[in-house]
């Protein structure tokens, strides 16, 4: 009895110390991402790409069409897709690795399986950023072959059609609600604007006027350059210099990634209903790469391999403004229930890491150090460079001892690179 109660009490210090480093989960690996449908999925039917607005859920089925929710209801998403003109109906239930489901065409029975494997985000074709009309503003996403997609509202409104490249012209259907009646409707864009009509009015009776960029700044829209897609990697860490005394090297393990960027960017979002311009900082929370469940032991020089990742995406005129920071936190229960918590961050310089990876400098840009490997400035970290299929992977390696026992420290291994 006396035993469990401890153990208690510890999950319950551990839990105090990641509470806010919760508060944004992302990972693949947490389970709150099942009832987000957000990402990029490799199907048996090729990819999609969809985008969750509140209780809704649009997307670009491959180069074949689009892809509307009709009914989401906790890990459960009954959809429409468009397959060139010809629809069909998917009920599909995510998973933590993706999504398992069925389909079938509109008329008839179910002819298959649809099962995908959430995977890295893909680049997805926005088109030109955010757009403001006197019904809302829309945000379209778009296939290489000219399918697009839109939410229109919060109510489960959608946009869906196909743009003509020549012509720039769309020609599609939109819904003002989820049990809205289906209309038609027609855009004709231009660099900053389009002139748009609906049921059998004329062209200007629904317009629109370019806010935002994909790639700009939310406040000044000025242009950010390019784009950037980084995925960070925790492969694995081990245990050194532990005596292990009465397994006295147990406790709770966690570690923890954030990238910030500079306060003047894109860490702005606007406040709406204000009637003027508003803007508040985003918070930039911590995101956990990994975090043990229960109380471990871990022995010396034992690797404890693990898969967590995220990806981010930055701009080029960003990257000054830029530093990722890794924390490790390791809270030892003894059985005493002594709190050996330590903590350490380590920020890394984002831009020397995208001139590594893009090629415009070299190890030889960098100080060596007494392991051979070369130091990431302005870091501890030390790095190498791999390649493969002729593209850069930096893997990294860190080290962090614990400052009171003088003694017991955990190096770890973490990978960047861009996709």
């Amino acid at each position: 009895m006396k035993t469990s109660r401890l153990i208690a009490i510890a999950i319950l210090l551990f839990g105090i110390a990641f509470a806010k480093a919760e508060s944004d989960t992302t990972s693949n690996m947490e389970p709150t991402t099942v009832l987000n449908w957000t990402g990029t999925y490799e199907t048996n039917f090729g990819q999609i790409i969809l985008l969750q607005r509140g209780n809704y859920v649009v997307g670009t089925y491959s180069d074949r069409g689009t892809i509307r929710s009709i009914r989401k209801s906790g890990r459960k998403l009954n959809v429409v897709f468009d397959n060139n003109g010809t629809l069909g109906y998917a009920y599909l239930e995510k998973t933590v690795l993706g999504f398992k489901g069925t389909w079938k065409w509109s008329t008839g029975v179910v002819q298959g399986d649809w099962n995908g494997k959430k995977v890295s985000d893909a680049q997805q074709n926005y088109h030109k950023g955010k757009w403001k009309t006197k019904f809302g503003t829309l945000d379209f996403i778009d296939s290489k072959s000219g399918f697009m997609v839109a939410h229109y509202g919060d109510k489960g409104g959608m946009i869906w059609g196909k743009k003509n490249p020549s012509t720039r012209i769309f020609k599609g259907q939109f819904k003002n609600k989820e049990s809205g009646k289906i209309r038609p409707c027609s855009f004709i864009f231009s660099n900053s604007s389009f002139k748009g009509k609906y049921d059998n009015l004329e062209y200007g009776s629904w317009n629109g006027n370019r806010t935002q960029l994909p790639n700009s700044d939310v406040r000044t829209g000025t242009n950010l350059g390019k784009e950037y897609k980084i995925k960070i990697t925790l492969n694995g860490f081990k245990c050194w210099n532990s005596d292990n005394l009465r397994k006295r090297e147990r406790g709770f393990l966690g570690f923890r990634n954030q990238l910030k960027m500079g306060s003047n960017l894109q860490d702005y979002e606007k406040r709406e209903n204000t009637g003027k311009d508003s803007w508040i900082l985003k918070s930039i929370n911590w995101r956990q790469w990994y975090s043990s469940n229960d109380i471990n032991n871990y022995p010396e020089g034992q690797l404890f391999n693990t898969s967590g990742y995220f990806v981010y995406n930055v701009y080029e005129k960003q990257l000054p403004k830029i530093s990722m920071a890794n924390e490790f936190v390791f809270i030892e229960s003894l059985r005493a229930l002594k709190r050996s918590d330590f903590r350490s961050k380590r920020n890394i310089d984002m831009k020397a890491v995208i001139d590594l990876l893009t090629g415009k400098t070299s190890e030889s840009n960098y100080a060596r150090g007494s392991n051979g490997r070369f130091r990431i400035p302005d870091s501890p970290d030390h790095f190498k460079i791999e390649v493969k299929n002729g593209k850069r992977i930096l893997n990294v390696y860190g080290d962090i001892k614990e400052p009171k026992k003088k003694k017991i420290h955990f190096g770890y291994y973490y990978t960047i690179e861009l996709i």
